[in-house]
C-alpha cells in the first residue's frame, strides 16, 4: 500500500521553526562584518513508510538584500506534484521586466515574481549548495577558507543520493544504460 505525504509523519526544517510555530525566519549570511544578504530556508519532508526514507515534499530558498526592507532578489522552490501543471522545481525572480509588462494582460498571475521558471525537475533541482556557490561566485557574500571543498563535497553526496533515487525509479533503464556503456550488468530479480 502506498503512503501519501498526507498520511505519513511530517517534518519541517528551517531557521526559526519551533514546536509552536512552523514559520521560518530569514537569517544573515556573513563571514565577518555587516551582512549584505539574508537567506530564508524551509524544508518539508515526510517519512515514506514503505522505504523508511525521508522524502522531500517542499523546499524553499530565498535570497534578500540586507537593506531596511529586506528586498527580495529571488527564491527557488520545490513542491512535489505542483498543481496546475507548474514545474515541481522552479525559480521566482523579484524585479521588473519590460517583457513581463508586455505580456501582463495575458499572464495567469501577473508579476515577474509569480512566474515559475523551471530549473531541473524533481531529481536534479537546485540545492542549498548551488545557492551558496551563486552568492560567493557573484560577489554577493564572501566564503570562508575551504568553503568550496565543503560545498562541493556536500553537493556530490546529494547528487549521489538523487542518482540512486533516479535509478530506483527506472531500474530496467539503468541496466540498459550500463550495458550500453560496456558493463556486464544483469537486471534485478
Amino acid at each position: 500500500m502506498a503512503v501519501s505525504a498526507a498520511d505519513a509523519p511530517m517534518v519541517r526544517i528551517g531557521f526559526g521553526v519551533t514546536r509552536k510555530s512552523l514559520l521560518t525566519a530569514d537569517f544573515p549570511v556573513s563571514v565577518a562584518g555587516r551582512p549584505r544578504v539574508y537567506m530564508d530556508l524551509s524544508y518539508r519532508m515526510f517519512l515514506d513508510l514503505s522505504t523508511g526514507r525521508l522524502r522531500m515534499v517542499a523546499s524553499a530558498i530565498a535570497i534578500s538584500a540586507a537593506d531596511e526592507n529586506r528586498s527580495r532578489l529571488c527564491h527557488w522552490d520545490y513542491e512535489r506534484d505542483k498543481d496546475r501543471g507548474y514545474p515541481d522545481a522552479h525559480l521566482h525572480i523579484h524585479g521588473k521586466s519590460d517583457a513581463e509588462i508586455f505580456w501582463r494582460p495575458r499572464l495567469v498571475n501577473p508579476g515577474l515574481d509569480n512566474l515559475h521558471f523551471p530549473v531541473g525537475g524533481r531529481r536534479f533541482r537546485p540545492t542549498l549548495e548551488d545557492v551558496i556557490t551563486f552568492l560567493v561566485r557573484e560577489g554577493i557574500c564572501e566564503g570562508r577558507d575551504g568553503w568550496w571543498e565543503r560545498v562541493d563535497s556536500s553537493r556530490a553526496e546529494y547528487e549521489r543520493q538523487q542518482l540512486g533515487a533516479a535509478i530506483r525509479c527506472d531500474e530496467d533503464g539503468a541496466v540498459r544504460w550500463l550495458r550500453d556503456l560496456g558493463y556486464g550488468v544483469t537486471p534485478p530479480a
